[in-house]
């Protein structure tokens, strides 16, 4: 068996194989680079098959049939437009890199122009094989432009699957090149002669190519199981949030409906006992709680609507629940807002957590820090947002706490509000500090991701 018959058969299998593996990697992935590439190794082993068929095995002279040198011939080129397209498509070649797309498309039509020129002059002539410096000319130019198109699109194309599928290409134009070569002078490279370095090349070319699309098909599917993972994720995140809301309405529901229970039947002792004060006190206290119980109950409804889903509405949320408490009151209000907040991006839960604990900070300050001015400052440092609420008033009414304090020292300050206020901003990996030593002063810091 000769050297070029055997690698002949041996490039065959191979690409007859892979031809068939990467068909049905198709049919499973549905990846229309893994159909180009099929048709490639397709159009590959029905040139390698017929050169088999055609029974020729000189290195330097084609077929003496002239049928057979013209259909070998317009396979050869057919299967060399059909990688160029292959390549041009998986390196994402379009309009806007035009010089590259300009390559692309004067190689296959050089290629027409090749396979045209033998028919002519094979037709007009009893030689099969009319010129060397014509084959050698359609070919080498083909590879110059390949070449180029290549180094202008690696310097744009930086994925890891992209850079192989260059550096496969690279080795294909350069087989060609040495087979070109060693045809046109009929000398051998490296021991091989004519179209044995191109099929060396060519397996070479099956080898790097599989290993990509091995590569592009592990990231695909790690790719597919982290959006299978992120779903899963905020799908118990969603799940966690309406167990959240379901708790929130159940204990403020039931808290208000037993309140009202309890005091209704203190007002009707207290009507039956003719004690007029106590009774007047327990309604003002059953409608404080009712109050309560709306507002908390507006917040939640605020919180879960996707209308809300933005930064500007929480600081408009904001604006309007400061002003409005501050105004009858008879407090200056002001709130200073960065624009670099309305870029970020909080989940409901931290839009309702940040809402709750500017909440809280106002009601204290209103209520209990006999304050004339309350300040807000919602703004972006270094590495965080800082959401801060401080007021000129007497402080709180408890012991005088620095920014430091722990969960236990804070809870001190104002029972369940402060510790509330403590857990939320735990809940969204922030930072909680509180001083009530001149003036109030609450500050929340949370990390930018």
């Amino acid at each position: 068996m000769s050297q070029l018959l055997f690698i002949e058969i041996f490039v065959f299998g191979s690409a007859s194989i892979a031809a068939v593996y990467h068909f049905v990697l198709f049919l499973q992935q549905r990846d229309r680079f893994l159909i180009w590439y099929s048709f490639y190794l397709l159009s590959l082993s029905c040139y390698i098959g017929f050169k088999i068929y055609s029974n020729n095995y000189s290195p330097y002279e084609p077929s003496m049939n002239k049928g057979f040198f013209l259909l070998e011939e317009f396979l050869q080129v057919t299967m060399v437009c059909i990688y160029s397209s292959f390549a041009a498509l998986t390196l994402e070649v379009n309009v806007r890199d035009r010089f590259v797309m300009s390559f692309w498309m004067i190689i296959i039509g050089i290629g027409c122009i090749s396979i045209t020129g033998h028919l002519i002059k094979a037709f007009g002539t009893e030689a099969v094989f009319t010129s060397r410096f014509h084959y050698g000319l359609s070919r080498f130019t083909m590879i110059a432009l390949a070449l180029l198109a290549l180094i202008l699109v690696w310097r744009v194309r930086k994925t890891t699957f992209q850079r192989i599928i260059i550096i496969g290409s690279f080795i294909y134009a350069f087989s060609g090149f040495f087979s070109a070569y060693s045809f046109v002078t009929e000398e051998s490279i490296f021991g091989l002669k004519g179209a044995e370095p191109y099929l060396v090349g060519c397996l070479a070319d099956i080898i790097v190519f599989s290993s990509a699309f091995g590569y592009r098909i592990k990231k695909v599917a790690e790719e597919k199981n982290n959006l299978l993972r992120s779903a899963l994720d905020n799908q118990l995140a969603l799940e966690k949030v309406r167990t959240g809301i379901a708790s929130n309405l159940h204990d403020d529901v039931g808290s208000t409906l037993s309140s009202i229970s309890i005091y209704s039947e203190a007002v009707k002792q207290g009507i039956l006992n003719n004690e007029r004060d106590m009774a007047i006190t327990m309604v003002e206290q059953l409608g404080e709680d009712a109050r309560l119980t709306i507002s908390n109950m507006s917040d939640i409804v605020w919180a879960i609507n996707p209308r809300n889903d933005s930064p500007e509405k929480l600081v408009s949320r904001m604006k309007s629940y400061g002003s409005e408490l501050c105004r009858a009151k008879g407090i200056f209000f002001n709130m200073q807002v960065d624009d670099e907040i309305f870029n970020q991006e909080w989940s409901m839960t931290e839009r309702n957590n940040m809402f709750l604990i500017f909440k809280e900070a106002i009601n204290n300050s209103v209520k209990y820090a006999e304050a004339n001015t309350i300040t807000v400052r919602f703004i972006i440092e270094e590495n965080g947002t800082l959401l801060e609420i401080s007021d000129n008033g007497k402080g709180l009414p408890s012991a005088k706490v620095p920014f430091n304090s722990d969960a236990e020292e804070l809870s001190k300050l104002g029972g369940n509000g402060i510790r509330n206020m403590h857990i939320r901003a735990e809940e969204m990996k922030g930072e909680l500090r509180l001083s009530s030593e001149l003036g109030t002063k609450v500050q929340l810091r949370l990390v930018i991701t």
